[in-house]
């Protein structure tokens, strides 16, 4: 999803090619794209995926590396051997490491006195089950897009996590967890770009119907003024390079955002130009080392969504056929809770080959619901980092 957001921003004028593990992905099918290469992972195989992408970058001379999803561990980790042949804005491994593991983001936070629920890092399957205050959200340290995150409302839940977890060895090496409890408000995603420490542009959107596991697949965006100053304030400490978006949790009442989690990596660059700001062109040029001014605010109001992503995760919480076939008809008529919002995944006018993905979910999803479950699996196993993935690329030889 990162990677189509990333390509309609920049297809139309400039020349993308594609590197993805699987025969199957979205951007295999785009009149965006002018060359689609399969890869190996980035996380089971990092070393093969360093030689692979670096003879693409010294056969072909790109101008700019773009990481869409976690690929960006691996690249931070390997940034001072892609520097001389590409541009490319990643933070210093060190840097990138602090937020995205989710127990050193909450250390950092804590250091910076900046707001978070109530947390508590644990090491070993006990402290978890000698937790007694529910419901608490059980968080891995490395994860993504709400896998690796449970939600444990009773004792007798907790106790079959922690020996789920003890099953798959997750304690046989030195391990941190996060239980951290849960926050009302609206839930909202910060995205920033920063040059060198400097904040260069900022959107916040608030996300109107969560999916399933949080996933933030639609939005409105929001002026959240003491969120731009807590990002201001981490991407001034890290002295960032590149993107990071924090999600959190916003009480109108008091003004106040509780950030829940960090991603170091670009996350869209569509929906922000949508809201009025060229976040893309300022971002290829922070990539080449050019100097960008502050960017404006971001219009607020401006409306996406993602209509087979909402469709998946309807279905991954039991919807029907039938309630599949009138949200799919609400989308596609900007209907209800469509109306004046934009696809960003599905761009018929912009990418006609668009169309081919989400047919093909589309009417799998009608024709056999529970196919999502197959489908958000095989997804993650592609582009997420789980504990053992960020160990790999931690263990790289010496570069």
């Amino acid at each position: 999803m990162s990677a189509r957001d990333i390509v309609f921003a920049l297809g139309r004028d400039h020349d993308v090619d594609v590197l993805d593990p699987s025969g199957l992905a979205q951007l295999r099918y785009s009149s965006l794209v002018d060359r689609f290469d399969r890869c190996p992972s980035f996380w089971r195989e990092p070393q093969a995926y360093l030689d692979f992408l670096i003879e693409r970058l010294q056969r072909h001379q790109y101008d700019v590396l773009l990481p869409s999803h976690e690929q960006v561990y691996l690249l931070s980790r390997c940034r001072d051997q892609l520097a001389p042949l590409t541009g490319l804005a990643v933070p210093e491994f060190e840097t990138l490491n602090q937020m995205q593991s989710k127990a050193s983001f909450q250390r950092l936070m804590d250091e910076l006195s900046l707001p978070t629920p109530p947390t508590q890092l644990i090491s070993s399957a006990q402290e978890m089950r000698d937790h007694d205050a529910f419901p608490v959200f059980v968080k891995v340290d490395y994860s993504t897009a709400g896998n690796g995150v449970t939600k444990v409302t009773s004792r007798e839940q907790m106790d079959g996590l922690a020996s789920e977890l003890e099953q798959q060895g997750l304690f046989d090496s030195p391990v941190e967890l996060l239980l951290q409890q849960p926050m009302t408000g609206k839930q909202c995603m910060g995205l920033g770009i920063f040059q060198e420490g400097r904040m260069v542009g900022c959107v916040k959107y608030h996300v109107r119907r969560p999916g399933k596991g949080g996933w933030g697949m639609n939005g409105e965006s929001v002026h959240h003024p003491s969120v731009i100053e807590h990002l201001e304030c981490l991407g001034s400490h890290l002295n960032f390079h590149g993107a990071f978006f924090t999600e959190y949790f916003y009480d109108e009442a008091s003004q106040s955002a509780y950030h829940i989690e960090a991603n170091p990596r670009l996350g869209m660059l569509y929906f922000p130009d949508q809201c009025g700001i060229p976040f893309s062109d300022a971002f290829l040029r922070i990539s080449l080392g050019e100097h960008v001014d502050r960017l404006p605010d971001a219009k607020t109001g401006v409306r996406f969504h993602q209509t087979f992503l909402s469709l998946i995760s309807e279905a991954r919480t039991g919807a029907s056929r039938s309630q599949l076939w009138r949200e799919w008809q609400d989308a596609r008529h900007q209907r209800g809770f469509y109306e004046g919002s934009e696809d960003t995944i599905t761009r018929p006018a912009d990418d006609f080959l668009s169309r081919i993905p989400a047919t093909a979910v589309t009417a799998l999803l009608l024709a056999y619901p529970k196919a999502s479950h197959w489908l958000v699996d095989r997804t993650l196993s592609n582009v997420s980092l789980p504990p053992e993935g960020a160990q790999a690329i931690r263990n790289l030889r010496p570069l």
